[in-house]
C-alpha cells in the first residue's frame, strides 16, 4: 500500500513539474505569437489595411532602394539611415509613418526582394504568413520568397496571401 501512494505521489510530482515548465516557458510563447491566420484573416487584414499598404508599396516602387528588410528592431536606424543617405526624403513622410507603424506590430515585417514587396504579418521560429504584392503582376516563387509552400491570390490582382514554412518545405523538397 505504501509503494502505490508513494508512487502515485511521484507521478503527481512529474506531472505537476511538466505543468509548471509548459505554463512559464510554452504558453507564454503560444500566446505572444498567437495561432497562425488564415486566408481570410489576411484577407480582412489586407481590406483594412489597404490603403496603408498601397502607399508603402507605391514608395518601395518608386525609391531607389533596392532590396530591403525592415523589421521592428531596425525601422527606425534604417528610416534615419536612408535619410542620411539622401535616398529618402521628408517628403515620403506618410509612407514612412506608416512603415513605422506596421514595424511594431507584432511581427511586423516589410521586405522587398526583386519585383516583391513582402508584409509579413506572422511568424514563428521556422515559418511566417502574410502578404506578398508582385510588382510585375507575376506569381511570386521561391525564388523571391523564401521556403514558400503556398502562395494564393488575394481579391485585388497582384495582391497574394502566401505562406513560408522552413520545416514542410524541406520535407516537400529535401
Amino acid at each position: 500500500m505504501l509503494a502505490k501512494k508513494s508512487t502515485f505521489a511521484l507521478l503527481v510530482i512529474i506531472i505537476l513539474f511538466f505543468a509548471v515548465i509548459f505554463v512559464h516557458s510554452v504558453l507564454p510563447w503560444i500566446l505572444l505569437i498567437g495561432p497562425a491566420p488564415s486566408h481570410s484573416r489576411i484577407e480582412r487584414d489586407f481590406q483594412r489595411d489597404r490603403e496603408q499598404l498601397i502607399i508603402v508599396r507605391d514608395f518601395l516602387i518608386e525609391s531607389e532602394i533596392g532590396d530591403i528588410h525592415i523589421n521592428s528592431d531596425s525601422a527606425v536606424d534604417w528610416l534615419f539611415s536612408e535619410m542620411e543617405q539622401g535616398r529618402i526624403s521628408t517628403e515620403h513622410e506618410t509612407a514612412l509613418e506608416i512603415i513605422h507603424q506596421f514595424s511594431q506590430r507584432r511581427s511586423g515585417v516589410i521586405s522587398r526582394r526583386d519585383n516583391v514587396i513582402i508584409f509579413q504579418r506572422w511568424s514563428s521560429l521556422d515559418a511566417g504568413r502574410g502578404i506578398a504584392y508582385s510588382i510585375d503582376g507575376s506569381v511570386p516563387d521561391n525564388s523571391t520568397i523564401t521556403f514558400l509552400v503556398q502562395i494564393e491570390p488575394l481579391s485585388e490582382e497582384g495582391w497574394f496571401f502566401y505562406i513560408d514554412d522552413f520545416s514542410e518545405y524541406r520535407m516537400r523538397y529535401a
